[in-house]
């Protein structure tokens, strides 16, 4: 038995979906579980009932400027709601409400909550998250994951970036040396960020370690103006996702302090020495958990898409329906 049926719905289709030979409710307890099920389109229906999450205009038909904008106009619409709507502190209910209220294109600063805050839940040692973590959870600055290069993604060891210890200041010296060491495509890095976790090869004592991330500040946070030696910009539309600002970033010798390592598994003390971590990997954990949120995403995605292809081919007709 098929539940979908309702008036005013392409007859064809209605056709189609009496066919069914199983009961439709079944298969969506199955998929989703019962009780989910049922708190799903709870969300769903208060999201209906208030209009003023729906699009001035398709997002089609929007300019970046204009799709950015109404992206965070939802977004605060989203958070003042949340509370009367769900239980704010169940992760997945969260995730819900902001598929139905944001759409197909998404949260605008979803790496902040994705990326920068596990990371420093993950990799900032006890004093750094007292100082980042209240500060990133109530939204006191936004933050990139800015690891992605021109030359160089995934591949770590290879990144061009560096951050390079200068124990007369007790300060890093981040540096982008090539054009292929700009930091190209993290997610709100164009204009909403004011910090980003920069992946960088870190020297110290003459010696490079590897990549670690650090927490550096890009834009005063008063005029919101990229900092002296920072270079911060939009890499222009893309295919899909337009209501984020992938942006690019380069360094010239910016000084940020050695604090601003994240120092929960590696360390460099104030003369130069660097400790290492127990396990070199502890330090992309953030990156493996947005690559498994990006996998189930996509099912998702896939799941919508099918389900458009198959009501679709139902009522596809070459010419006219009904000749005459």
């Amino acid at each position: 038995m098929n539940h979908y049926i309702r008036n005013g719905d392409n007859p064809e289709l209605t056709e189609e979906r009496k066919k069914a030979s199983f009961n439709t409710e079944v298969l969506g307890e199955f998929y989703w579980g019962a009780e989910f099920l049922k708190r799903r389109r709870e969300i769903a229906a208060y999201v209906d009932q208030h209009k003023e999450f729906e699009n001035p205009q398709p997002i089609a038909f929007m300019n970046r400027e204009e799709a950015l904008e109404n992206a965070c106009r939802k977004v605060v619409l989203t958070m003042e709601h949340a509370p009367k709507a769900i239980d704010v502190t169940n992760d997945v209910e969260m995730r819900t409400f902001n598929f139905f209220t944001l759409g197909i294109d998404g949260h605008p600063l979803l790496l902040h909550i994705d990326m920068a805050i596990p990371t420093i839940l993950n990799s900032a040692d006890e004093e750094q998250q007292k100082d980042w973590l209240p500060k990133a959870e109530n939204r006191a600055f936004i933050a990139a994951y800015a690891q992605t290069e021109m030359g160089h993604g995934t591949n770590l060891k290879k990144l061009e970036t560096t951050a390079t210890y200068d124990p007369k200041t007790q300060e890093f010296v981040l540096n982008s040396p090539t054009i292929t060491s700009t930091k190209w495509w993290p997610g709100h890095l164009a204009k909403s960020s004011n910090y980003a976790v920069v992946m960088a090869q870190l020297y110290t004592q003459g010696k490079c370690y590897g990549a670690h991330p650090f927490f550096v500040q890009l834009r005063d946070l008063n005029t919101h103006k990229p900092l002296k030696g920072i270079t911060v910009g939009d890499i222009g539309p893309k295919f899909g996702v337009n209501t984020n600002d992938n942006g690019f970033l380069q360094f010239d010798h910016v000084r940020t302090p050695r604090r601003s390592m994240f120092m929960k598994h590696a360390k460099v003390l104030p003369d130069g020495r660097y400790v290492p971590p127990v396990h070199d990997k502890l330090n992309y954990s953030a990156m493996v958990f947005i690559r498994a949120a990006m996998a189930s995403s996509m099912a998702y995605h896939l799941l919508l898409a099918s389900t458009i292809a198959v009501r679709y081919s139902a009522i596809r007709r070459q010419g006219e329906i009904t000749p005459g």
